[in-house]
């Protein structure tokens, strides 16, 4: 081998290298400002909603949502899963603690409870996909969970495919179907 070639190939590794960095550093950033965003325009949403409603600002299903909601957007930067695991550990036997779901549950008006229990799922299901999907620990968590429900089932996944599905990919496998044909025709024009 010769001395251009290694040259090539240690910058080509370096330069990748830094690419990986700054697009780990950019993501968390974005990432973290999409999270963020998402949850301000949640909160704008049930702002409008208890002003439109007439619905006191002091009202305490409307402050402990809010103030929920702005815990996460302050420190959504520090919400990983090891903090997350540490905070129920630590304050799972707290009398004192109270949740958002309590004083909605105290709601009287059936539309408004209904409407601030779909606010309240909407930003958890919101927290919950930043933290285990969008996140690197969806590197293992997603696989993790896949392999679990391949295991629970144990291929009975294959039972509930649509029969269509199945219809088709027998078609496919026929030497001779007109489906085989046009795709050995699109590999084999392919570049």
């Amino acid at each position: 081998m010769n001395d251009q070639l290694i040259y090539s190939a240690i910058r080509a590794g370096i330069g990748l290298y830094l690419l990986a960095i700054a697009a780990i550093v950019m993501y968390r950033k974005t990432r973290l400002d999409i999270f963020r965003s998402d949850l301000f325009a949640v909160r704008d949403e049930l702002f409008l909603d208890a002003a439109r409603r007439g619905v006191g600002f002091q009202d305490p299903a409307y402050t402990d949502l809010r103030n929920s909601i702005n815990g996460l957007i302050r420190f959504a930067h520090q919400f990983h899963l090891t903090s997350i695991v540490l905070i129920v550990l630590f304050t799972r036997n707290d009398p004192e603690q109270k949740s958002a779901l309590d004083a909605i549950s105290g709601i009287a008006d059936p539309e408004r409870k209904a409407y601030y229990l779909d606010i309240y799922h909407r930003v958890a299901r919101r927290a919950l996909r930043y933290l285990l999907v969008e996140g690197s620990q969806a590197m293992i968590i997603i696989p993790a969970i896949a392999f679990y429900v391949l295991w629970r089932t144990r291929g009975r996944w294959l039972n509930e495919l649509p029969p269509r599905v199945i219809d088709s990919l027998i078609r496919l496998g026929r030497r001779d179907s007109e489906e085989a044909s046009q795709l050995k025709a699109y590999m084999h024009a392919r570049p």
